[in-house]
């Protein structure tokens, strides 16, 4: 179950909403002027409608509610009969009271029409949907980059069911994100202001994707910034810049060619290992997978397999919270808060060792 967002949440998300409101100012200042159009002319129906209610009331001597009844069935055409005989005078008024109500009330129409129309094309209808769906996202991934290795990184995270948020200041690259239905910021992601409306205080990853280095860099310094805690990947196209981009804050480093080196040598000397993994990995037909499964209190390997209901998954590695890994561990070995387990099993063993866990710490 989701946590209620804190009130410094809501503040964030208001303030990225109306940021996102005001995307494109020319928009907004075409439609302010309409809405303030639209509210004089309304404002001069009503003014309408209460002279024609004072006229059949000094001419014909009628009550207030049915002068104003008839004063409004006959600005709208309703078609209606008097509600007492008119004289002379009394036509008159009604004549003028069409004549004019009718021509204001079309105007009034012409500038909803407008407004309507005006806000539908300038895309602010569908930015504040898109942004309201970023403010209910927590636990999300945000993509830093919508390029040829950004998509792959999407599309993947999409396949194992989370939710991702695309930035990039691309447009073409934002189009094909929306055309793929992806809540994505047209923006420059190095900017603080972009970063918050993403979501990021409430953000479980970012992946620093874009093909520039210097603009990864850049962006894991701002997104470090703002969220010491996040986990960040982030795509290097030299090697030599590994180090730089891991002292901006970055966790993991990424090189597109040192990668698919690495994988096509391992594929010419054991396909069938690369191959397992890849099933492991990333076949969601198979029934049997890898995990990481976060630990959230100290315990030890053989007590915690033991709280697992049915077949527990075979335990490959702990990964320790000082970036220490210990493969093949036996049942003895200690587990620290923060340690990830990583295991190998069927779709329900996992989800019963993530159960085990879950209970662990609610028995703390």
């Amino acid at each position: 179950m989701r946590d209620e967002p804190s009130k410094a949440e809501k503040k964030d998300q208001r303030a990225s909403l109306r940021r996102a409101l005001l995307g494109a100012e020319g928009s907004v200042k075409r439609i302010r002027e309409l809405a303030g159009r639209l509210r004089f002319t309304v404002l001069v129906l009503l003014t309408f409608l209460a002279l024609g209610t004072a006229a059949f009331m000094l001419v014909e001597g009628w009550s207030l509610g049915d002068a104003l009844y008839m004063t409004i069935t006959t600005v709208t055409t309703v078609g209606y009969q008097e509600v007492h005989p008119l004289d002379g005078w009394g036509r008159v008024v009604a004549s003028l009271v069409v004549i004019g109500g009718l021509g204001i009330l079309l105007y009034v129409l012409g500038a909803v029409t407008e407004l309507a129309v005006e806000t539908q094309a300038s895309g602010l209808v569908r930015r504040r949907r898109m942004q309201n769906q970023i403010n209910q996202m927590r636990d999300h991934y945000i993509i830093c980059g919508y390029g040829r290795m950004g998509q792959m990184v999407a599309q993947q995270l999409l396949q194992e069911h989370h939710q991702v948020v695309v930035v990039d200041n691309n447009p073409d690259s934002a189009e094909v994100a929306r055309g793929r239905e992806l809540p994505v910021l047209n923006g420059d992601a190095t900017s603080d202001e972009v970063l918050r409306e993403a979501g990021i205080k409430r953000a479980r990853a970012l992946i620093a994707s874009s093909d520039s280095d210097a603009g990864n860099i850049f962006i894991t310094l701002s997104a470090r910034a703002l969220n010491p805690d996040l986990l960040i990947v982030g795509r290097v196209g030299n090697t030599e810049n590994s180090s730089k981009i891991r002292m901006a804050g970055a966790d993991h480093v990424v090189s597109p060619y040192e990668l698919g080196g690495l994988r096509m040598a391992t594929l010419a000397t054991r396909p069938a290992v690369a191959n397992y993994l890849d099933i492991l990995m990333h076949d969601e037909t198979t029934d049997f997978g890898i995990e990481e499964v976060l630990v959230g209190r100290v315990t030890q390997l053989g007590a915690l397999l033991q709280a697992v209901r049915g077949e527990a998954p075979t335990v490959l590695a702990i990964h320790c919270d000082e970036r220490k890994l210990i493969p093949n561990p036996g049942l003895d070995a200690p587990i620290a808060a923060g340690d990830r387990l990583i295991v190998v099993g069927t779709r329900a063993q996992l989800r019963a060792l993530e159960v085990a866990v879950e209970g662990l710490e609610v028995s703390i």
